[in-house]
């Protein structure tokens, strides 16, 4: 069962509409749908907030490629297992907008991922992946790009679908999983 759920990216401004912070604008839908306020402490590196009955939303302060070290304190602060994080995070080898929902499995190459497996010491953590659709093609310097503007509605549909995931995973995780991996975003209208 997911209790909390935990959005990868870096935390300055600069980074906030790039690729690679995906998974924290996925939160940031969800922690305005449910109109509650990041909380932290300073000495905590991350930031987070709940509503009654719904898994715990929690941002890293840390950078991508340290998202371990946040997701590690997150277990531990609040007494939760690898398997009931789930990690929502960019993916450049799925095509934009398409979403997919897997309980345990290898980082594909996400360092991001990659770290919080490695510090939880399992592949035994939920995670949802947001295409991005970029491909391998100079990677590392594309996903810290702003996504270009016609690809943004994609991405507000994404977000958007995901904003009320906390309350959907609370009243039946199973059939949620199954929706999001069939999810398809709505069809553009065509451009004159």
């Amino acid at each position: 069962m997911v209790r909390a759920i935990m959005g990868l990216g870096n935390p300055l401004a600069q980074y906030a509409a790039t690729r690679h912070n995906l998974g924290r604008m996925a939160l940031e839908a969800m922690r305005e749908k449910s109109g509650l306020n990041w909380k932290s402490y300073f000495w905590k590196n991350y930031l987070w907030c709940q509503s009654a009955d719904e898994p715990l939303l929690v941002l890293s302060k840390t950078y991508m490629n340290l998202s371990g070290e946040a997701a590690c304190k997150v277990a531990k602060s609040r007494g939760l297992k690898p398997s009931e994080i789930l990690i929502i995070l960019d993916d450049c080898f799925l095509p934009l907008g398409k979403l997919r929902y897997r309980k345990e499995g290898s980082s594909g190459g996400h360092n991001g991922l990659g770290s919080v497996l490695e510090a939880f010491g399992t592949e035994e953590v939920p995670r949802l992946r947001m295409g991005t659709g970029i491909g391998s093609c100079r990677m590392a310097e594309r996903v810290l790009e702003d996504f270009p503007d016609e690809d943004r509605p994609m991405v507000a549909a994404m977000t958007a679908y995901l904003s009320d995931l906390p309350k959907r995973l609370s009243l039946n995780e199973e059939k949620t999983i199954n929706e999001i991996n069939n999810w398809r975003a709505p069809l553009e209208e065509p451009r004159v």
